[in-house]
């Protein structure tokens, strides 16, 4: 393989002429190496227009992880214009699939009100399924609204289980950056 090396020497060129030639005949994965070769100039001038253009291709193709990503693409506005509501459509398309970074994003869009209303009660139902399903960010967010009274009765005792159940992430400790914050 050129890209890596195993069993050629390596050459980013020709790999990318290879990546290339399959991402056009629909190869999602050769798809998102383009994506990485044109974000990071690999074998190929960096050209973050045409990264984001091959990134949004392979998330055509119902990749929750590659949609996902570029929900938190548009919410940034990383490589594209920021748009608020593109990371909303993205992030529900991906949630209802059952991805659970998404509908944790989709919590938090929710709750704050970006690419759509702010509705607490919509926060906390989607906090809530991906916090069920073990995803511990999602636990210390429905913690939070629990704590706090957003979108539920305030309930400390809930509150205290959900973040005991969102252990590593103590109660102040920050999320991680690939949830998209507003």
């Amino acid at each position: 393989m050129s890209y890596s090396g195993n069993g050629v020497s390596q050459n980013c060129k020709e790999a990318f002429q290879w990546y290339l030639k399959s991402a056009e005949q629909g190869y999602p994965q050769a798809q998102i190496k383009l994506w990485e070769m044109f974000e990071k100039g690999i074998g190929v001038k960096m050209q973050k227009k045409e990264a984001a253009r091959w990134y949004l291709i392979a998330a055509e193709r119902d990749i929750a992880e590659v949609q996902t990503n570029l929900a938190l693409m548009f919410q940034k506005g990383w490589g594209m214009p920021e748009d608020k509501k593109k990371a909303y459509d993205w992030s529900l398309k991906t949630a209802l699939q059952g991805n659970l970074r998404a509908q944790t994003n989709l919590g938090i869009m929710y709750q704050y009100g970006c690419g759509t209303e702010s509705n607490f009660k919509e926060a906390v139902k989607w906090y809530r399924k991906a916090a069920e399903a073990g995803f511990v960010e999602a636990q210390v967010k429905l913690a939070l609204m629990y704590e706090n009274g957003y979108g539920v009765f305030k309930n400390r005792k809930e509150a205290n289980q959900w973040y005991q159940q969102g252990h590593p992430l103590e109660k102040n400790e920050t999320i991680p950056d690939n949830l998209i914050l507003c």
